[in-house]
This record gives structure tokens, sequence and C-alpha cells, in this order.
């Protein structure tokens, strides 16, 4: 596992970093920078490849196979001049401890309170979960399922300690939640009437 006053360093220097936690792709990476951190987990508040907010991101440390910074990558990124600027918008960074699974919690609260759509990642043997938190009992999580259409999907309950990965907002989930907000609009039976006359065949002069 990463040293925790590595990690502990680079947030408290708001570091912006390639973080890999994908043991099947290697060069797959999260851009961004930690803001908060636990024994067992670490949420970064990410950008995408624009630059622009890709939503909070918690991942557990175990996951965590190697941390970049100061690449050309990244250095690319801050000469868009979004990452800088978006950063310093925000009236402060959250650097936050705490121990166990309470990162993991403290997130699905924040969705739950925001209305804010989440994507969940299971152990490995189980599949992902995303929508809305309709309610947090103890151990207990239950999603409403939202497709990417922005339809209802029924409901998912998920225990707290099979959640792997969790992503708060971002784009993408920001879409699905737009186009659930507005699925009464999106799904109405449109018809459009033109107020188009029937034409009237022309009749053939008899000799």
């Amino acid at each position: 596992m990463i040293d925790k006053k590595i990690l502990k360093e680079i947030v408290s220097k708001r570091i912006l970093v390639e973080l890999y936690d994908d043991e099947d792709n290697g060069n797959s990476f999260i851009v961004g920078r930690i803001v908060s951190l636990s024994d067992s987990d670490c949420t970064i508040e990410s950008i995408n490849n624009m630059g622009l907010p890709g939503g909070f991101k918690t991942r557990q440390l175990t996951a965590i196979r190697r941390i970049e910074w100061d690449t050309r990558y990244l250095e690319q990124l801050s000469l868009l001049g979004t990452t800088e600027k978006w950063w310093e918008r925000r009236n402060s960074v959250r650097v936050e401890s705490c121990c166990g699974r309470d990162l993991v919690l403290e997130e699905l609260r924040r969705a739950k309170a925001e209305g804010a759509f989440i994507a969940l990642g299971l152990v490995s043997e189980e599949a992902e979960a995303a929508g809305l938190v309709e309610a947090i009992e103890g151990n207990n999580v239950v999603i409403k399922e939202i497709n990417s259409d922005g339809e209802c999907d029924g409901f998912t309950l998920v225990l707290l300690e099979r959640i792997v990965w969790l992503q708060r907002g971002g784009v993408l989930g920001n879409k699905y939640l737009t186009f659930y907000e507005n699925r009464a609009e999106l799904y109405k039976e449109h018809k459009m009437s033109l107020n188009l006359k029937p034409r009237q065949k022309k009749r053939s002069k008899g000799k």
C-alpha cells in the first residue's frame, strides 16, 4: 500500500496527481487532487482531459498501484488554463482525516443531501450501481438506479463494505441526472400540427 506519509504530504501541498488504480489497465488513471484521506480510502476531486471538473472519486488505498506528479501530461493540462482557475474559484479544499469506511459513508451522505448522481463499484464478482442515494440505514445503502436515458430502473441495496470505489457528480453523471430531472418533458409524446389542408385533385374538363 502507498505510504500514508507521502499521501498526507500530497494532500497538504494540494499536488495535482495521476492516480493509477486499475489493475487490469495499466494506462488508466484519475487526474485530480486528493482532498480527503482515511485509514482505508481517499477521495480525489478529479478533472477530465480538458481540465474541467470530473466529480469526486473515492478509492481504496489498497487499490492504488502508483501515483505520479509533475508529468508532461499534467503540465499540458495546466497550460489549458482551466485547471488552476477552477481550483482558485473554490472557496476551500476539503482536507479531512477519518477512520475505516467513514469516508465512503460521508460521500454517500453528501450525495444524498445534494441530490447528486453517484456511481458505485462493488467487489469484483458484483455489478456496478448508479443513480441517487435513496436511503442509508446502518451498513445498508439503497440506490435508486438511473440508466443512461434518465429513466428509473428500480432500486438496489448494497452493503457498505462491498463498495470498492465511488464517484459523486462528474460530467457524465450530471448528464444522466439532467435527463432524469427532465424525463417528463424528454419522453412525452410530441405531436406537431402543421395545419396542412389535404390537396384536392383537379377535375379534368370534359369535351
